[in-house]
């Protein structure tokens, strides 16, 4: 933006409503990775649907292809132009947001937009809560809190040791039973991440591979195939689960990439390795309506659903979507031309777009869905046993300050060996432990004397 175009800035954002509506829904979005309807590779065949379930959802609710910017890999990409609603096109080649922009300063996002109908904003993910700087970038896009795997029991993963889906099922119910107001809730899935085994994987199969065209890669599909059945029972688990609460729900399914099985454009009957699709379910009765989107334009299909503009970003797609004739942004050069000055301006330029509207503030994020508390400390047979609530396989203790090897005994006891503790005493707090050795979050500390 510059001096001479900020009145179409203005004229977006005067036309925002926010709405307090208590009547609004839920919104959970869950990013699926490598996610995709596997018979679209030409000649596959196999004994059963993998993916009967979000097959059956397309049918009877919002569905269309989901254009996105990254195959095999980048999942943090598609996550960017989903919360941001910016384009990625306008970025430099290559370049990742979470490492060099909303890393270091906030970002419009449809967290601050959903924030202004008084909505609680969480994030999920069942891996390392530091990759992808997300425990920085998270707070800049506007999330109240986030639960990474450092704050789940996950006791079963692939043979590849990736968590398996189902245990995000417990949180996003942790997340909606613990609010009394509505809930974003964004979750990102990670069971169908690769490398995909080029031998084949010993242990029960559900899916088997009737047909392919090309038998070099029979194991690695096969394999993937399987993971993405059991991501296809998840879908359904939680659809259910979220059903059971009785609260207004909508939920978006979608696919955050192609997986790295080394296809080609030929090899697929859509021609495009970088289109996936999404779904849209809720038990609020919206009507079906389809239609194709790119990664960034999907929160503003959501809200255009909902009767809802929050947002200036959101505004902006909505007008070139679904807008009256008109409308500047009808013409595609136009809005993409607009949308590449907020990047710009919010990102690298001026801020002139916050004389119009609140500059977003970062969020003092917290960290997990449910509280870890320690409560009580002693020691026995050698051993410093403390106990408390919530502790997960990360939770690790910190005797003055330094690391000690921890045994996971339950959620209300954890154990290590004793003798760091100084005669004089030692300070003692239980920390969540990420990838690099970094502490996410503590607990009080306590103090103990042998």
């Amino acid at each position: 933006l510059d001096d001479s175009n900020t009145v179409n800035a203005k004229a977006l954002s005067s036309d925002i409503s926010y709405s307090s509506d208590k009547n609004l829904p839920n919104i959970i979005m869950i990013q699926l990775e490598s996610f995709f309807d596997p018979f679209l590779i030409e000649g596959l065949k196999c004994d059963i649907d993998p993916i009967a379930n979000f097959r059956k959802l397309k049918e009877n609710y919002s569905t269309g292809a989901f254009s996105i910017s990254t195959i095999g890999g980048g999942t943090a990409n598609t996550e960017f132009e989903v919360l941001t609603g910016l384009n990625l096109d306008f970025f430099a080649p290559g370049e990742y947001p979470y490492n060099t922009t909303v890393n270091v300063k906030t970002s419009e996002s449809i967290n601050y937009a959903l924030k202004e109908s008084n909505y609680s904003t969480h994030a999920i993910h069942n891996h390392e809560g530091n990759f992808y700087n997300r425990n920085t970038v998270f707070s800049n896009l506007g999330f109240d809190t986030f639960t990474s795997s450092e704050y789940m029991l996950i006791n079963e993963r692939t043979p590849l040791g990736w968590a398996k889906d189902t245990f995000l099922i417990e949180p996003i119910l942790d997340l909606l039973t613990s609010t009394e107001n509505q809930d974003f809730i964004y979750t990102i899935s990670v069971q169908g991440h690769g490398s995909y085994p080029n031998d084949e994987i010993a242990g029960k199969k559900n899916v088997n591979i009737t047909n392919i065209s090309n038998e070099k890669y029979k194991n690695s599909i096969e394999y993937y195939i399987n993971q993405i059945y059991e991501m296809d029972l998840f879908i359904d688990d939680l659809i259910n689960a979220v059903n059971a609460l009785g609260e207004d729900t909508v939920i978006v399914f979608y696919g955050d990439h192609l997986p790295n099985l080394n296809l080609s454009n030929e090899e697929l009957s859509n021609k495009n390795l970088f289109e996936t699709e999404y779904v849209i379910w809720d038990n609020i009765g919206l009507d079906k309506n389809d239609i194709d989107l790119e990664a960034y334009q999907l929160t503003s299909k959501v809200l255009y659903d909902l009767g809802m503009n929050n947002g200036i970003v959101t505004k902006l797609h909505q007008d070139y979507l679904f807008g009256y004739e008109n409308s500047p942004y009808n013409d595609e050069s136009q809005y993409l031309d607009a949308l590449k000055s907020i990047e710009y301006d919010i990102l690298a330029g001026n801020e002139y777009l916050y004389n119009y509207i609140s500059k977003p503030i970062a969020t003092n994020l917290k960290f997990g869905s449910k509280d870890i508390v320690l409560s009580n400390l002693y020691i026995e047979d050698g051993k410093l046993f403390a106990e408390g609530e919530n502790f997960t396989y990360n939770s690790i203790f910190l005797i003055d300050g330094n690391f000690a090897t921890t045994e996971f005994i339950s959620p209300n006891k954890i154990c290590c060996d004793a003798t760091s503790i100084k005669a004089e005493g030692s300070n003692i707090f239980i920390g969540q432990m990420s990838g690099g050795a970094q502490v996410l979050s503590a607990t009080q500390t306590l103090s103990i004397i042998p």
